[in-house]
């Protein structure tokens, strides 16, 4: 082999290095970035719910404090 091939090949096999380390990196960030996403989709989903709730909460709350006030008004 003269020196230009040997040059080549070893040019080629730090790309094939860097490529595969890139590859690497960014599966790893894929990774953590499914599970950040999955997190985030399940505290949505519970906040919501929680949200759902109080809001559902409230208004039975002030429907019967207008009852209430209503019957007091109405019942003098």
């Amino acid at each position: 082999m003269n020196d230009y091939s040997t040059t080549l090949e070893t040019q080629l096999n730090t790309m094939r290095t860097q490529i595969s380390s890139s590859l690497e990196k960014a599966r790893d960030q894929r990774n953590t970035l499914k599970r950040t996403n999955s997190r985030y989709i399940t505290s949505n989903s519970i906040l919501s719910a929680l949200a759902t709730l109080l809001a559902g909460m409230e208004g039975m709350i002030g429907n019967a404090q207008k009852r209430i006030y209503s019957e007091l008004i109405f019942d003098r």
